[in-house]
């Protein structure tokens, strides 16, 4: 696999309960959180955070695994003191009134100038594809209503050749 390019940032957030005491990420030593898989994404930006802040997150931190829509819950049945998530469900939560942000991404530094999603290409696809496609070749990646452009500028998304975004720097 390789990486050919970031996509957008600041998808993942460390939330607290809104009604809560727990205001800054160093308030989390020896506290409960909720993450919807050990080594997702929000778990890994929670263990960076919590590590920049002088916690052991393997040993100062309980960490309890939940499917991503019943975060919410655990915050509210206090099964959980914290929870990682990512997006849609950090925005949802703070639109209920449920949580409060304490690390995110978007706009903490210095994560908020880091990728949360990328594109990759694996090896198979890079052999058959060896050269950059030509510099007017529209950028695009597949959704499912159709080709969308990454710049907005060049519209011409009708094939799967037009997803490449230069791996080869």
């Amino acid at each position: 696999m390789k990486f050919t390019g970031g996509i957008h940032r600041g998808c993942l957030r460390v939330q607290a309960a809104a009604n809560g005491n727990i205001r800054t990420m160093k308030d989390l030593k020896g506290k409960r959180i909720g993450v919807p898989g050990m080594g997702t994404p929000p778990f890994i930006f929670a263990n960076r955070v919590l590590g920049a802040n002088g916690i052991d997150p393997g040993k100062e931190i309980t960490w309890l695994v939940y499917p991503a829509g019943e975060l919410g819950l655990a915050i509210d049945k206090g099964e959980v003191d914290a929870v990682a998530d990512s997006e849609p469900i950090g925005s949802l939560l703070i639109a209920q009134g449920k949580v409060r942000n304490i690390a995110d991404q978007a706009a903490d530094f210095p994560y908020r100038d880091e990728y949360c999603c990328a594109v990759l290409v694996n090896g198979k696809f890079l052999a058959r594809n060896p050269r950059p496609p030509p510099p007017q070749r529209a950028l695009c990646l597949r959704r499912p209503n159709g080709w969308k452009p990454i710049r907005p500028r060049r519209q011409n998304c009708r094939s799967r050749a037009s997803i490449w975004l230069r791996p080869w720097t």
